[in-house]
């Protein structure tokens, strides 16, 4: 860290002119003659950078100063800037190295020693009651309408003599006679140094005139090396003229070699894609029949040439393979919602038809009846974390039923007739309903019916981060917004933009990790506590106009979403993809 001899605090409109005067005097002082400065003196205007952090700044050369000069006027008694460094210097350094010099204003001590308050104009307010007893001080209110304020104004240089001093450590005296003992070495070195400028004159001279002849049969050897260069020139263009034929001749070789490797890549690509071809028909034919070896022509076919005829044979020998199987085709086909128990034995399918069913996660089959029929326009399911309570979004509010026996437990909530989501929090005691259309966002506890807090917020997805956090997110709203839940309600806590437009938002089972997406073709994993960005995936690959389903379950380091795809017959496809490595 710098170390400074001095601070001068000071008022810039009142001491504008005279601090700079001061400084310089002080720096020049009784300075030795190979001396860049005779004290370090910091002042804001020449120890300052441009620095955001300016009064950490200030308190770092303070910290680093031996003396504070304060330069006392009315306006530096009103500074709030100069009152902050005086009480940082009384708080951290010594009183008796406070030096006061009052440029303008009065100055008043009272008989028993202690400053006169009531008549004192120039003391910032931190210095009234510091003083037991009137301390030396200087008095330069004189130098305000003085023209010329330097060491060469002899009234000015003793004022700087008086303030220098104790900050040398020596008497005045001695300061002023080591000044007069360094000018006087300055003059002598002055004389002696022009003296040798002179005697080097005379020599350089001399020494110009034996340069002069020396560069003269310098540049006469120099000619005769030139000339012998331009033969020598002479002679390696002529053998690059010969070095340039023969490698155009080699160009033309290579051109007859790479127009036969092309024309051989060519048929290789013919035959390659007349193979690929082939497979893929018989991927075709096999489709029905041999579904194994379809998928493996199919595939070969696909590895050798990418093609639209490829790719039939692929989505050919798919169908076969899903006809023989018989994959996924019990599952519904007008499906609106999916969530999977946390114990993973148990499928809850949300039908548009307004049914809920339940399916084994194994074989996708129906188990029992359905636990929930003549829902209007269902829109959204949501577990809690043991799977005992389940919540429905509907065109009539949320309702929220037991999963073991398919008891209604309470709904539906939220305001009348509109349609809403609902999510659960951690134990399933609170559910948050999410109006499509009144953009009412309710906090709601199940057993009792009671409303903890609303928000109008346009919610289209929303989670319990714990159950006195909820984050919500807006439909087609790029920022998250984070609600404390207490006796006032919800309260907004924080705001995190930047988000994709809001679709789907599910919490881990731990707890750690916040999943957005939908809208946008764009998932992201955030921090469930700061908020910051883990891991994003743009892997939607149908159409943009395909409507992502808001239910998104985050299982292990998977990702499952139900994608509702108008262009494919009206199916509905559930999707799993793998987050990336690290996340």
């Amino acid at each position: 860290m710098d170390r400074y001899d001095a601070f001068i605090s000071y008022s810039h409109a009142a001491d504008g002119r005279l601090a700079p005067a001061v400084q310089s005097g002080l720096q020049r002082l009784a300075r030795k003659v190979f001396q860049r400065r005779a004290l370090r003196v910091f002042r804001d205007e020449t120890g300052l950078s441009t620095n955001p952090h300016l009064w950490g700044s200030i308190e770092t050369a303070i910290d680093a100063s031996d003396w504070f000069v304060l330069l006392a006027s009315p306006e530096s008694a009103r500074s709030d800037w100069v009152n902050r460094e005086v009480s940082t210097w009384l708080e951290r350094k010594p009183l008796d190295h406070l030096l006061i010099v009052v440029t303008d204003g009065t100055l008043t001590f009272t008989t028993d020693g202690p400053v006169d308050a009531a008549a004192t104009t120039c003391l910032p307010a931190a210095l009234i009651d510091a003083f037991d007893s009137e301390p030396r001080w200087l008095d330069l209110r004189w130098a305000r309408d003085d023209a010329q304020l330097d060491l060469r104004n002899g009234r000015f240089r003793a004022a700087i003599a008086d303030l220098a001093a104790p900050i040398h450590g020596i008497p005045k005296d001695d300061l002023e006679g080591d000044d007069v003992h360094q000018q006087r070495r300055a003059r002598r070195l002055a004389i002696t140094g022009v003296t040798a400028v002179a005697l080097l004159a005379i020599a350089a001279t001399t020494t110009a005139i034996i340069a002069t002849d020396q560069r003269n049969q310098a540049q006469t050897q120099r000619q005769r090396a030139n000339d012998e260069a331009v033969r020598a020139t002479e002679q390696r263009n002529q053998a690059e003229t010969q070095r340039q034929r023969a490698d155009d001749e080699a160009v033309r070789v290579t051109e007859q070699r790479n127009e036969a490797e092309t024309q051989r890549q060519r048929a290789d690509d013919e035959a390659n894609r007349a193979v690929s071809r082939g497979l893929a028909a018989q991927a075709t034919a096999l489709a029905g029949e041999r579904a194994d070896l379809s998928l493996l022509l199919a595939v070969e076919a696909y590895q050798r040439d990418p093609s639209l005829d490829s790719e039939a044979g692929l989505l050919a020998a798919f169908e076969g393979a899903r006809q023989v199987t018989d994959l996924g085709t019990a599952l519904p086909l007008d499906v609106a919602d999916i969530e999977v128990s946390p114990d993973r034995s148990s499928l809850f399918v949300l039908q548009y038809d307004g049914q809920l069913t339940r399916h084994d996660v194994d074989t996708f089959e129906q188990v029992g009846d359905p636990l929930i029929s003549g829902l209007v326009d269902p829109w959204s399911l949501d577990l809690d974390d043991d799977g005992s309570r389940l919540a429905i979004g509907h065109g009539e509010g949320a309702t929220v039923i037991d999963t073991a026996t398919g008891d209604v437990l309470a709904g539906p909530l939220g305001s009348p007739d509109e349609a809403a989501s609902g999510v659960l929090n951690a134990d399933g005691t609170l559910v948050s309903v999410n109006g499509q259309l009144s953009g009412l966002v309710q906090v709601i506890e199940i057993d009792t019916g009671a409303v903890l807090g609303e928000v109008e917020y346009g919610g289209a997805a929303s989670a319990f981060l714990a159950d006195d956090l909820l984050a919500v997110q807006g439909l087609g709203e790029t920022i998250l917004t984070v609600f404390s839940i207490g006796p006032d309600g919800l309260v907004e806590r924080q705001q995190v933009p930047g988000v994709p437009p809001g679709g789907g938002m599910a919490l881990s089972p731990d707890g750690s990790l916040l999943m957005i997406g939908g809208l946008a073709a764009t998932a992201v994993l955030l921090d469930a506590s700061t908020f910051g960005l883990r891991s994003q995936v743009t892997t939607w690959t149908l159409d943009p106009s395909t409507w992502v389903a808001q239910a998104c379950e985050l299982v292990g380091r998977n990702l499952t979403r139900a994608e509702w795809d108008t262009y494919v017959g009206g199916e509905c496809t559930v999707t799993c993809d793998q987050w990336p490595a690290g996340t």
